[in-house]
């Protein structure tokens, strides 16, 4: 509640309206990183969504992606069994 209460609504509509994006974001795919990653999305997220994210896939190696089902922009709490066991799994494989 704290940050919609705070929130810059006309970037907000802005966004909504036009898309956002980075200008690193094409670069990602260019980089060299063999570190495990831990990349964990919410399926019902209306915010930033999981589509986008699914294109690092193929760019970084060590990249574990996760679409959880019944989780929106919130998942650690909608869906804080299966967040936290992905989590756990990937602080485990970060030696």
């Amino acid at each position: 509640m704290p940050g919609q209460k705070d929130a810059d609504i006309n970037f907000i509509h802005t966004y909504q309206k036009e898309g956002y994006g980075f200008s690193f974001e094409e670069s990602l795919k260019d980089i060299n990183f063999d570190k495990p990653i831990a990349v964990i999305t919410g399926k019902q997220d209306n915010c930033v969504g999981y589509e986008d994210a699914w294109r690092l896939v193929k760019h970084l190696p060590r990249l574990t992606f996760v679409c959880l089902d019944k989780a929106g922009h919130n998942l650690q709490i909608e869906n804080k069994p299966l967040f936290d066991l992905h989590i756990q799994d990937w602080l485990n494989n970060c030696n």
